[in-house]
């Protein structure tokens, strides 16, 4: 019963925030201009049902819509972390491979200067 009358009032929260529920009340309240005499009628039900009811409803249907988001964020939020935390485990492991790389790089450039030194014709040599 606790699951209808939340997806009862999610539904009425969700019927009362368009238009056609604003358009319907305008004509609601229009009535008493074309037919007098329903005024105290009209008035009774805008004021004492749709106003005492409607607020009791969307009460509840914009807690139960916020309980709904409040748990996507914290999902959200959630998962967020999660990728962070694979991100930043990725980005350590690049940086290793970027020292080691540097560290490749450099002991290359000492080899090729040693070499430079031993034959410092060698490279014309290779490109003839």
């Amino acid at each position: 019963m606790h699951r209808f009358n939340e997806w009862l009032a999610v539904k009425i929260t969700q019927g009362m925030a368009t238009m056609w529920c604003a358009y319907a009340f305008l004509l609601w309240s229009l009535i008493p201009m074309a037919f007098p005499q329903t005024q105290s009628v009209v008035f009774y039900v805008s004021g004492g049902i749709i106003q005492l009811v409607a607020l009791s409803l969307i009460m509840v249907g914009q807690t139960v819509l916020g309980e709904a988001s409040e748990k996507q964020a914290k999902v959200t939020h959630d998962t967020v972390l999660r990728t962070h935390g694979l991100v930043m485990e990725d980005l350590l492991i690049v940086k290793k491979q970027l020292a080691i790389a540097c560290e490749e790089r450099n002991q290359l450039e000492v080899l090729l200067n040693d070499l430079h030194i031993k034959r410092p014709n060698l490279m014309k040599q290779i490109d003839e």
